[in-house]
């Protein structure tokens, strides 16, 4: 039988705003500027091709110049300021953001995938094209290439990741190590992080927001759980043996020799606290054996994934920690709406529940914080 456990219900919250929130304020101003000047250059496009195939139109050449020009100086605007932002949220978010040849060029063709887009969706909203068919296929088109460009634009943000050396190199804060079975890696996130929710949001998920075009994709959980336990420090996860790219979530460390557990181990004794997603794979199981081992309870927590199977993954997870010898230390059954386990003093479980958010993902952080900031310090050295 478990240990039994306390329960800590978390409040709804707002998720906190950092630095780095207020920062990319720029980069998202330059990027609705450049959003609203291609907008215009496809408007004027459109304009264009009306007057030059419609028989009835007398245009002058003066008039179709001046739409010409017009398209040309808006792309001009366009590329100017998205590539101005590419450059300030490198700045910003440094060392996050590396500058990368094959980043930029990909960033450059999602763009190109947006402009197509925008041009559909310009003769989609359009009352000057009375075609239904014309416009429902180009509204199709649109919407379909612009989310094209969003995973183009995935690709380009994991050329532009950097290894968790470049990274420890300027974040002086303790990082946080992050372990997970592989195939956690492809989870997508749900509820309102979920793609199908986020177009739900009338108030956000508006065509001149950057995130209309950049985020058109499905996120991961990682992504989630590492935005929101990023709050404290950089997160930092094991890449998988293989890898070409890195993923987007925790920083990426890879091994330079097959023993992969020394380095796990290692990495464990100098980081803040150990974040270790449940699973019944075998390396997972051996990873919180060994954690215990070392004897250090308040320097990890356990994350339960959501979903409608939670409880099922809890008792696998459960049943291969026994082999261990270990299911004394955890709770034999996890409440509905658990997000985390971590450890009181003695191995005591205090299990975690409420909303899988930003918030909801801060506030673990924030508890788990203050009981590993002194000995995680003396373990790495660090004062």
């Amino acid at each position: 039988m478990g240990e039994p456990c306390e329960l800590i219900r978390l409040q709804g919250a707002a998720s906190r705003v950092t630095p780095i929130h207020v920062q990319i304020l720029l980069p998202k101003i330059l990027g609705a500027i450049a959003i609203s000047a291609s907008l215009r250059a496809s408007g004027r496009i459109v304009d264009l091709a009306i007057l030059a195939s419609s028989p009835a139109s007398h245009a002058s050449k003066a008039q179709l110049m001046s739409l010409s020009s017009g398209a040309a100086l808006n792309y001009c605007v366009a590329i100017s300021a998205f590539g101005l932002a590419g450059v300030v949220s490198m700045l910003v978010l440094r060392p996050y953001i590396k500058a990368s040849a094959a980043g930029i060029f990909l960033s450059f063709v999602a763009f190109g995938l947006w402009q197509v887009g925008s041009l559909c969706l310009v003769i989609f909203f359009t009352n000057n094209v009375h075609a239904l068919a014309v416009s429902v296929i180009c509204g199709v088109i649109g919407f379909k290439t612009i989310e094209k460009g969003a995973e183009m634009f995935v690709g380009a943000r994991r050329y532009m990741l950097p290894t968790f050396e470049e990274v420890e190199r300027v974040d002086q804060r303790l990082p946080i190590l992050y372990l997970r079975p592989f195939v956690m890696d492809d989870v997508r996130a749900t509820g309102r992080y979920s793609l199908e929710a986020r177009k739900g949001r009338v108030l956000t998920w508006r065509v001149l927001n950057s995130s209309f075009w950049t985020e058109a994709r499905e996120w991961t959980f990682e992504e989630v759980l590492c935005k929101g336990i990023g709050i404290v420090g950089p997160v930092v996860a094991m890449g998988r043996p293989g890898e070409a790219l890195p993923r987007l979530g925790a920083v990426r460390k890879y091994c330079e020799t097959q023993d992969w557990q020394s380095e796990v181990l290692g990495f464990f004794r100098r980081c803040s606290f150990a974040c270790l997603m449940i699973g019944d794979s075998e390396t997972i199981v051996w990873e919180f054996g060994r954690i215990v081992e070392h004897g250090d309870e308040s320097r990890v927590i356990l994350i339960i994934p959501p979903g409608a199977d939670r409880g099922r993954l809890w008792q696998r997870f459960t049943s291969r920690v026994e082999a261990l010898g270990l299911k004394s230390l955890i709770p034999a059954e996890i409440p509905e709406g658990a997000l985390a386990v971590f450890f009181g003093e003695g191995w005591k479980p205090i299990v975690i529940s409420g909303e899988p958010t930003l918030a909801g993902y801060q506030e673990i952080a924030k508890m788990i914080r203050p009981q590993t900031a002194r000995s995680a310090s003396i373990c790495s050295g660090r004062r």
